[in-house]
This record gives structure tokens, C-alpha cells and sequence, in this order.
């Protein structure tokens, strides 16, 4: 098959859609988990319309929002913000380009090659766990050493993704069997996705970030494994572009860093010649990162002595300059908000920027942040030509739920903040009508993602749409008819049907949910949405959604059955001991019994388990498939005695 159209079949655009929900790249994530949430919601359409343009050559990508996180040294470190729609079809190219790549990549796993591995087709993830790759590469070098090679020299490369070029990338996915429709297609949408926020288009560099990437510089690395040669006296192990030799001699150490030097300049990438040093082992355990964490006396106990953690962390930064970042960041993270802190750490953002998202994740703390620091901070997000873009985005955050449309207007260029303000938003902060108003602009916004971001919003708002509606982004058209805001000219279709068929199964389709649900069936079609969508998404919110979905059919089911008695909407926990519901309907009391209990045990709801007073924190996944069954079982058992 063609491997353009191959990419483009449906089970691959599913399967790459699975993978960027997947991606373990928490920071990636973050900027994109409320997009992902709403794109969830109508995703079996949306996928739909994706592919039939990517078949007559519609589609177009959006070019990517670029932000840059400040390292340590003041420089900038890109990083590739894409919508979600571009991410899915990088992620179906990359699929193919990692199914062809995989016979001959094989054979390194574990051996010379240790990170950005492929997991094959049936993994739920797109990468093994690099963890397991970190480790055995630190093993590999350790036995190594143990072996009798007591030198040793890293070969680093300089700006990897952003220098590789897209001749030389398109010349190795030739090789490995990619056709040449195929290879341009890619490459002309990789020149797009890394254009500069002047529209400097470049031919060469990828995006830094989404998951695929890794995996296509793999592709072009791979050059160095395939012709460094076989020297039996040098031991040769790459993770991602950091190469480590090891050997007995300098001699040998320094014939090869030439031989890799020369295949550097076949491939077009720069070695870091700084970085590059032939030395003897003294110590192995000084050679290899690592990632432990000596323990501190201030935190050594479950109750953190807050006077003395804030005198460590004073010490830790004489001068408003931390000298240790490892143990400042590990303390500074038990650290409890308070005054006197805050500005220090003012003083220490304004000297050393790069501590940011530390500093951010510590004033998130505040249940209400102090007039001062919220000064400071929309002073921060005031500034023109900021240094560092990136700070906008946790300044938001941090910010959230404090920003009206005065501070907003200044930094809504790019489409991720326009998003991200979608999400972020209030209506009581700002007032109804400018919250209207706002809504229906980016319900017709020209990326998808702020309109997908604005339509999620509309429904939970009950914002009325203005007209014309035919000006409504195509993406988050089919959001709102999903949640059945908008209505097909055949009529109405269930949306609590069409969304709990996907998350249960066909066995569900024919429950009557309008009879059940009677007056709430509007507002449990909205829930049903985000039921499913958070459960390929977040399960904590699953959870959540769902308990807010129980409470409804609750209130409906004690109106169809007065011998139950009365309830109250919103108070699932009074059925917790209800012995006339579990005996009438035992199969319903479980799941809603379960889900809420599991409820009680997200830190979305509360702080502290009250029946355990243990903290409380994510769910995990292994609970989706439990409270699935249970919703059949309950679900099918309404629609029989109803």
C-alpha cells in the first residue's frame, strides 16, 4: 500500500490519537490536557472529517505556537506547542516511519541504543519506559568499566532536533521503504510546524516536544550506529544523541571521536566539542547521572517544621542566588506559602528566571494569592518583548480565575493562549454578556482547538449561541452537537446514547434515557460527553464526571419511584446506607456506591480521605474498567425496572 494513504487509514489516525493521550510527557501534556478533554468529546467525528481531508488534500496545518523555556546559562530552549489535530496526524506519520524503521532498529535495543524505543503496535504506549532504558544504559557503562575499559569519552550533539535537515531526514525514510509522496508531505508540513512567529520557514529541524519526534530522530542517529564500525576494544552505547565510549586506551578513544566527528558531517549535526574529554575512570558512580535524593533533617517527618525549611532555604540562596538547585527545588517544593518567602522568591525569579516553574508551583499553593504577588504577577505578564514567552503561560495559571479581559487582550496572539484563556475564563469574574460575547467569537475562531476549547465551554455555561451559525468552526460544530447544544435537521439524537455506547459498549444503546432521565436528560447528555471523554483522557475527572452523572439518574430515579422516598440533587453520599435502594436496585447502588466512594479518594474532590485521613491524590486507571462493568450492570438494570 501506498504509505501516504496507509497513514492516513482510520485504525492509524485512532492509534495516534490513542498514543498523544498517552504520551508520559507531563509537561507536554499539561499545555494541552483541557484541549485534548474537549477534541475527546466528538473525537469518533472529528477523526472522521481529518481523514477525508487528508485524502483529497485539504487539510492544512496550523503552525505551531512557540514558546521558550530559559535555561540555566540564560539561553532559550525551544519548545513546540502544536493543536491537536497537527499532533495526530505527526503522530500517524511517525507511525508508519516507526513500523518500517523497527526490523532494523531491533537489534540495538538494549545493546548499543537505550532510549526512544518502539513499543510496537498493541502497546498502549508508543515508547517502552524510559526508565528501563536509563537504567541499562547506566548498567551497560558500569559492566563496562567492570570489564577492564577504564577510559572513557561522551560524544554530544549540539542542537539535535533543531539542526537535523530535512534532505538528509528524507534520504534515510527513503531508505527504509517511505515513498516519495510520503517524504515530501512530511517535510512540508515539518517546515511549517517549525516556522518561526516571524513565518521564517525553515528546511531543517523538528519540533521539540510533541511524542513523534523522538522516534524521527531516531531515523537519522541511527547512522552512527549503523557505520561507527566494530572496533572489539571500544565499547559504544547511545541515549538519544548523548554517545558514550568506552575504552582501554586514549589512542583507541580518539580514533573513534574522529570516526564520529566524520559521520556527523554526512548526517549535518554538530558535535558539542566543549563537552567532548578523554579522561580515566576514578569513581563509575561519579560518571553516571543519578537521580536520588539524600535526605534533609528539616523534612524528615511527616509534619514539616515550615521555620526551619524556610531558614534551609535561606541558606541555600545567599544573595537571592541558589547555589544547590537540586536541594533548594526539593525543599522549596514542602515549602508552605507565606509572606515573607514570596519575596524572596521575587527576588530570586528576578535573578535567576529559569527557576520559574518552581517558584509558579509554590504561589499555587496560596488558596488566595496576596495582593502584592498578584500585583507582581500581572506586572509580569504586562511586560512587552518579555525574554522569556514561556513565563506567560505558568503566569497564567498561576493566575487562574483572577484575570479579567483588561489583562487578557495584550497576550491573546498565539491560538494556545487564546485556548487556554477559553478554559481559564469566569463568567462571574468578567460578567455574563462579555462572557457571551467572548464565547461566540472563539466558537468561530479559525483554530480549531480555541473553538473546540470555546464550545465545551458554551455547553457548560448554557451560553446562547448568536447567530450566524454557519460561521462556526467545522470542529467545534460537531462538539456542540455531540453535546446536543446544536440539532441535526433530522431531529434530535440522544446524546447520552451516543456517548455511554461508545464508553460501555452496544449492550447500552437501547436504554430509554429520555424515560429515565425525564427533565435532567438535557443536562445528562452534557455529562455523558465528558464522561467519555474524560475516560480516555483523565480518569480522576472520569471519576468525577461520572458521580455527577449518577446524582442525576438518582434525583430522576426517586421521582419514578416515590417507594424509595426522597432525595436530594447533589447529595449522592445520603444512598450511601440506603437499604430500600440496594434491595430494589442492587446492581444501580453498587456502581453509584463505588464510583462515589472512589470519589472521595480524588484530590479533585477533597484533601484528606475522611474515613482513612489519608491525603488524597490521582485515581488510576486500573478503576476504569471496574466502574465500567459496574455501569452496564446498574445502568441495564434502570432500563428494565424503569
Amino acid at each position: 500500500m501506498n504509505t501516504l494513504r496507509e497513514a492516513y487509514e482510520r485504525d492509524n489516525l485512532e492509534r495516534a490519537w490513542r498514543w498523544v493521550r498517552s504520551n508520559p510527557d507531563a509537561d507536554y501534556k499539561s499545555y494541552h490536557r483541557d484541549l485534548y478533554s474537549a477534541y475527546a468529546i466528538a473525537d469518533s467525528d472529528a477523526l472522521q472529517d481529518l481523514r477525508q481531508r487528508l485524502l483529497r488534500e485539504s487539510y492544512q496545518p496550523h503552525h505551531a505556537c512557540k514558546i521558550y523555556l530559559p535555561k540555566a546559562s540564560g539561553l532559550l530552549r525551544p519548545y513546540t506547542l502544536m493543536t491537536v489535530e497537527d499532533q495526530i496526524v505527526y503522530q500517524a506519520m511517525v507511525n508508519i516511519i516507526a513500523e518500517k524503521f523497527y526490523p532494523r532498529a531491533r537489534p540495538r535495543y538494549y545493546v548499543e541504543t537505550f532510549g526512544h524505543l518502539y513499543a510496537g503496535k498493541s502497546s498502549l504506549w508508543f515508547y517502552r519506559k524510559w526508565s528501563d532504558g536509563y537504567r541499562k544504559f547506566n548498567t551497560s557503562v558500569r559492566q563496562a568499566f567492570a570489564s577492564g575499559l577504564r577510559f572513557t569519552a561522551s560524544f554530544d550533539l549540539t542542537a539535535c532536533y533543531d539542526s537535523l535537515d530535512h534532505r538528509v531526514l528524507s534520504h534515510f525514510l527513503k531508505r527504509i521503504g517511505c515513498g516519495d509522496d510520503f517524504c515530501r508531505t512530511l517535510m512540508d508540513w515539518l517546515s511549517h510546524w517549525t516556522a518561526t512567529d516571524e513565518r521564517i520557514y525553515h528546511n531543517h529541524g523538528i519540533p521539540q516536544g510533541p511524542l513523534g519526534s523522538g522516534l524521527l530522530a531516531e531515523v537519522v542517529l541511527q547512522h552512527f550506529d549503523a557505520l561507527r564500525g566494530s572496533p572489539r576494544r571500544i565499547r559504544y552505547l547511545r541515549y538519544v544523541d548523548d554517545i558514550r565510549l568506552l575504552a582501554k586506551t586514549r589512542r583507541d578513544l580518539r580514533r573513534m571521536l574522529v570516526h564520529l566527528d566524520r559521520l556527523s558531517k554526512d548526517i549535518g549535526v554538530f558535535p558539542q566539542s566543549s563537552k567532548i574529554e578523554i579522561h580515566e575512570i576514578k569513581n563509575i558512580d561519579d560518571e553516571l547521572k543519578s537521580v536520588s535524593r539524600p535526605p534533609e533533617p528539616v523534612i524528615r517527618s511527616k509534619v514539616v517544621d515550615q521555620r526551619k525549611l524556610q531558614r534551609r532555604l535561606i541558606e541555600l540562596s545567599r544573595g537571592f542566588e541558589v547555589r544547590n538547585p537540586t536541594r533548594w527545588k526539593y525543599l522549596l517544593a514542602h515549602a508552605r506559602p507565606c509572606a515573607k518567602l514570596s519575596r524572596r522568591l521575587r527576588r530570586i525569579y528576578d535573578r535567576q528566571p529559569s527557576f520559574y516553574p518552581q517558584i509558579m508551583r509554590y504561589l499555587q499553593r496560596y488558596t488566595q494569592l496576596p495582593n502584592s504577588v498578584t500585583q507582581w504577577l500581572i506586572e509580569e505578564l504586562k511586560v512587552e518583548q518579555h525574554p522569556y514567552p514561556s513565563i506567560h503561560t505558568a503566569l497564567l495559571t498561576t493566575l487562574e480565575g483572577r484575570i479579567g479581559e483588561r489583562q487578557t487582550a495584550a497576550v491573546e496572539g498565539h491560538w494556545w493562549v487564546r485556548a487556554h484563556l477559553v478554559a481559564t475564563l469566569d463568567d462571574v469574574k468578567i460578567g455574563s454578556p462579555s462572557f457571551g460575547s467572548l464565547l461566540n467569537e472563539r466558537l468561530r475562531d479559525s483554530v480549531g482547538d480555541v473553538a473546540t476549547q470555546a464550545a465545551a465551554a458554551v455547553a457548560a455555561k448554557a451560553v446562547l449561541i448568536a447567530p450566524p451559525q454557519n460561521k462556526i468552526h467545522p470542529q467545534a460544530g460537531r462538539t456542540l452537537r455531540s453535546l446536543g447544544v446544536l440539532k441535526t435537521v433530522r431531529g434530535t439524537v440522544c446524546g447520552v446514547t451516543a456517548n455511554l455506547s461508545r464508553l460501555l459498549g452496544s449492550r447500552v444503546a437501547s436504554i430509554k434515557w429520555k424515560v429515565i432521565l425525564g427533565s435532567h436528560h438535557r443536562q445528562a447528555e452534557l455529562q455523558a460527553a465528558w464522561c467519555r471523554a474524560y475516560a480516555g483522557t483523565d480518569i480522576t475527572a472520569w471519576v468525577n464526571a461520572v458521580d455527577v452523572f449518577n446524582d442525576l439518574l438518582l434525583d430522576s430515579l426517586y421521582k419514578h419511584d416515590p417507594s424509595l422516598g426522597t432525595y436530594q440533587l447533589g447529595n449522592v453520599g445520603s444512598v450511601a446506607n440506603s437499604k430500600r435502594l440496594k434491595s430494589a436496585y442492587p446492581a444501580f447502588y453498587d456502581v453509584v456506591e463505588s464510583v462515589h466512594e472512589k470519589r472521595l479518594q480524588s484530590h479533585l474532590s477533597h484533601a484528606k480521605v475522611r474515613k482513612t485521613g489519608k491525603q488524597t491524590g490521582r485515581i488510576t486507571y486500573r478503576y476504569l474498567s471496574v466502574g465500567k462493568r459496574l455501569m452496564v450492570k446498574g445502568y441495564l438494570e434502570l432500563d428494565q425496572k424503569c
